[in-house]
Parts: structure tokens; C-alpha cells; sequence
């Protein structure tokens, strides 16, 4: 195994010491050498040749020492450009590993900042997906909200208008109660009930087989004057007064103001059919047929009734043929009769 440079320069050093020490001790040592084979000399100068042979040592030696020291001079040379070297080697080595590392450092910096965009973008796609939830969460909240809103207006103002309707529902019908009594007032002891009672008698009996008004048509002027008249004419017979007709007839047109109140578009979403009950309730069935008399002398009252499905009593079959042929059929209420209209309908336009 060879020495390394450092190894061969402290090897020359050595060696050099070593050679020094003995050059210096060289003098001595001679002089103890030829003292001991019998010299009297004292002085290295009194040996003579020996003398010579010294100082020639001497030199030898000097030079000795001198090549040693110029080869140790070498070898330090060498050792330092060996270091230089191996300093340069280092220095490239860690440049290498320093561009390395730099450039690791690069790619771990590019792939974390990689990662951080991935994971930006992610949080931002979050973000926004969350955001999305809310503001839809905020739509949907917002708009029960507003539903509700909308809901409780459309309730409170449904409850406003049915309370108007029904406070004008309930006037008007203080107003028939009240001609009703004005009625009973001017007939005086007649009683008006007994008078709707008598005229529903004489209708039946008008518009019976027997009769020439079986064949009627109200829409013929000259059959509504006659039957305007016969009514006037029973009225006056019966009561002994004279223009009860007329108030009758006033009284008759507030049926008509209730069924206008009823019918309007505004007030569809109540339960008409509920306030037409009531007010066929409030009629016995002597009062709807003698109703049905005036209908068909006044084509004001006719036309408000006629849509009103007020009339629900059991008619007399005379009544009820007379009905087919001058009303329709959305004048009545009663099951049996509609039923039996059906029938007449499909006589009258066979397929």
C-alpha cells in the first residue's frame, strides 16, 4: 500500500529533523571517535587530514540535508497541489451537490407549489360549491319566505274580502227581511204567507193539462202580459188592495241584488253554493212557485234566477213541464228534476 502525498511529506519532514539532529551532533561524535582510538587532539582543526575529511563530511552532509530540504520543498509542493486538487474537487463536488440540491429544492418547490395550486384550486371549487349550496339554501329560504308571505297576505286578504262579502251578503239580506216586513205591512191583516199560498195554488192550477197556459211561452210578449195581469188580478182579489203587485215584485228584486253579490267573479272562491242554500232555506216551497210566477213576468228577475239553482222544492208536474219550457235548466236544484229535464232535453232533440 503506497503513501499518500501528506503521508510522504510528514515522512520527508521526519527524515529531514532526523538529519539535522545528526549533522549538529556530528562533530561531537567524531571528535569522541578519534579521542577514543588514541588522539591527543582536542580541536576538530588539530585532526589535520581528519580535519578534512570532517569538513568534507560536513559538506556531504550540508548537501544532504540541502537536497533533503529542496525535496521536502517538492513534496510540500505537491502536497499543496494535491490539495489544491483535491480542494478543487470539493469545491466542485459541493457545487455539483449544491446545483443538485438547488435543483431539488427547485422541484420540491415546484411540485409543493403544484400541490398548493391543486389544493387552491380544490378549496376554490369548494368554495364556490359551498357557496352555491348556500345561496340556493338562501334562494329556497328566501323564497318559503316570501311563499309565506304571500301565503298569509293571500289568507288575511281572503279573510278581508269574505268578511266584505259577508257584511254585504248579511245587508242585503236585511234589506229583503225588511221589504219582507214592509210587505206584511201594507197587506195589513192578510197574511204573506197565505198570499204566496194562494198564488201557488192559482199557478198550479193555470198551468195545468187543463189549461190554456200548459203551452205558454214567456218569451212571447203577449203570454207575459196575460200572466203579469192574472197575477195582479189574484193579488188584488185576495188582499183587496191595489198595487201589491208592484211591491211584490220590488220585493222579489231583492233576491235578485243577493244572487248578483253572490255571482261575482271576485267572491267565486267562497262557497256559493252555501249562501244560494240559504236562501232557498229561507223560502217555502209556495213562495218559490209563486217566485217562479213573477220570473215569468219580469225578465230582470228572470235572468238573476234562472242561473242561481235557487229553486229546490218538489213542483207540481205542471210547474215542472212549464219550467222545461221557459227556463233553464240551471234555474232548479232538485235531483228528480233535473233528472227528469235530461229526459225532456233529449225528447225534445233526439240524436
Amino acid at each position: 500500500m503506497g503513501l499518500n502525498n501528506t503521508q510522504k511529506v510528514v515522512l520527508a519532514i521526519v527524515v529531514f529533523i532526523i538529519l539535522l539532529i545528526g549533522w549538529g551532533l556530528f562533530p561531537l561524535f567524531f571528535k569522541w571517535v578519534m579521542t577514543g582510538i588514541g588522539s591527543t587532539k582536542v580541536n576538530i582543526e588539530d585532526f589535520g587530514t581528519m580535519g578534512d575529511i570532517y569538513g568534507s563530511l560536513n559538506t556531504l552532509f550540508t548537501s544532504a540535508t540541502l537536497i533533503i530540504v529542496m525535496y521536502s520543498a517538492y513534496l510540500q509542493r505537491q502536497a499543496n497541489e494535491d490539495a489544491r486538487t483535491a480542494m478543487a474537487d470539493q469545491l466542485r463536488e459541493a457545487r455539483n451537490a449544491t446545483t443538485n440540491q438547488l435543483n431539488q429544492a427547485r422541484d420540491a418547490l415546484e411540485q409543493q407549489l403544484a400541490q398548493a395550486r391543486e389544493a387552491t384550486e380544490r378549496q376554490i371549487e369548494n368554495a364556490k360549491e359551498l357557496s352555491k349550496i348556500e345561496l340556493s339554501q338562501m334562494q329556497d329560504a328566501t323564497k318559503q319566505q316570501l311563499d309565506l308571505a304571500q301565503a298569509t297576505h293571500d289568507a288575511q286578504m281572503r279573510e278581508s274580502k269574505h268578511a266584505i262579502f259577508s257584511n254585504m251578503f248579511n245587508i242585503l239580506l236585511n234589506q229583503k227581511n225588511q221589504a219582507q216586513e214592509r210587505l206584511s205591512l201594507r197587506l195589513g191583516t192578510t197574511n204573506l204567507q197565505s198570499l204566496f199560498v194562494h198564488l201557488s195554488n192559482k199557478f198550479e192550477e193555470l198551468v195545468s193539462d187543463e189549461n190554456e197556459w200548459k203551452n205558454f211561452k214567456i218569451s212571447t210578449e203577449s203570454h207575459q202580459i196575460i200572466m203579469a195581469e192574472r197575477c195582479a188580478d189574484e193579488i188584488e182579489k185576495f188582499t183587496g188592495k191595489t198595487g201589491v203587485y208592484d211591491e211584490l215584485v220590488s220585493y222579489f228584486y231583492n233576491y235578485c241584488s243577493l244572487i248578483t253579490l253572490i255571482k261575482k267573479d271576485e267572491y267565486k272562491e267562497f262557497d256559493t253554493k252555501f249562501y244560494f242554500r240559504i236562501l232557498s232555506n229561507l223560502m217555502t216551497q209556495a213562495e218559490q212557485e209563486t217566485l217562479l210566477w213573477i220570473c215569468s213576468t219580469a225578465d230582470y228577475i228572470k235572468d238573476a234566477i234562472e242561473v242561481s239553482k235557487l229553486l229546490d222544492a218538489h213542483f207540481f208536474d205542471g210547474i215542472i213541464h212549464f219550467m222545461f219550457r221557459n227556463f233553464k235548466k240551471s234555474i232548479c236544484n232538485h235531483s228528480d228534476i233535473l233528472r227528469d229535464w235530461d229526459k225532456y232535453l233529449k225528447e225534445q232533440n233526439p240524436a
